[in-house]
């Protein structure tokens, strides 16, 4: 009876443990780096006109940290990330500001599918915005670095389609040969749809807009072209998330 009570005592004292254990690894807080543009001027700037670091909450223990893509829908602040292993399930965030984080299922569907991608939309990395009316998503294509697949939001079923209200594929016109295709970010603002790709080596990125005289994107066309990313951590040489929140072009890094 001794042996056994204390197998009970040592139990009772374990389970909470390995509860709060587990809370921990799947709400194992990360960082987001926010940053703006400096209006008049060629750069972004972490912390200006920003919260300079947010913290990311509630996160499921099979997230993929490496994979995400931020975007403002005119009244909250998005942030998605794929389920590790996937290229056709996300999770999203959303910013409580009351208490300044972004937090798994917020104000938001925790998890979204994606349906009809075709082999040769890359997963490896994704752009989302929203443009006023639609939720997009974009998707490098795997050989050919002038063109981008294009999805978007069926509110009815819940999930990304590939070609929905979309063109389907979309070129890339101009853009300079040392892009860094794994730094990449997309917003909508108000007017443009807006494309940026990091410089190969540098904490800079090129811009380039959508023309709809041509259906494509072009480097330059009604944009700054080239901007520099400042004070973020490792130096702005990681994968990028942008978004337009009607005030300031934001760019974010996570740490």
């Amino acid at each position: 009876m001794k042996l056994k009570t204390i197998f009970i005592h040592i139990t009772l004292l374990i389970f909470p443990l390995c509860l709060s254990l587990s809370l921990n690894s799947t709400g194992h807080a990360k960082t987001l780096q926010q940053g703006a543009w400096v209006k008049g001027k060629k750069v972004y700037v972490k912390g200006h006109n920003s919260i300079a670091e947010i913290r990311i909450i509630n996160a499921p223990s099979d997230i993929d940290w490496k994979r995400y893509a931020m975007l403002h829908d005119g009244k909250t602040y998005r942030l998605y990330f794929f389920q590790k292993g996937s290229s056709d399930t996300l999770y999203q965030f959303g910013f409580n500001a009351q208490k300044n984080l972004y937090e798994y299922g917020h104000q938001s569907i925790p998890v979204i599918s994606i349906v009809g991608k075709p082999r040769q939309a890359s997963a490896k990395s994704i752009a989302m915005l929203h443009d006023g009316k639609t939720f997009r998503l974009f998707m490098q294509d795997v050989r050919n670095p002038t063109v981008l697949h294009q999805f978007a939001f069926n509110a009815r079923k819940n999930r990304y389609e590939y070609g929905l209200n979309s063109l389907r594929t979309i070129k890339i016109k101009g853009m300079p040969r040392n892009l860094d295709r794994n730094r990449w970010g997309m917003l909508h603002d108000g007017k443009y749809y807006r494309l940026y790709m990091g410089k190969r080596g540098a904490s800079s990125v090129y811009q380039a807009a959508f023309n709809p005289s041509t259906s494509q994107y072009e480097y330059g066309f009604q944009s700054v072209p080239k901007m520099k990313i400042r004070r973020f951590f490792k130096g702005g040489l990681a994968d990028f998330a942008m978004l337009y929140d009607r005030r300031d072009f934001r760019l974010y890094i996570l740490k």
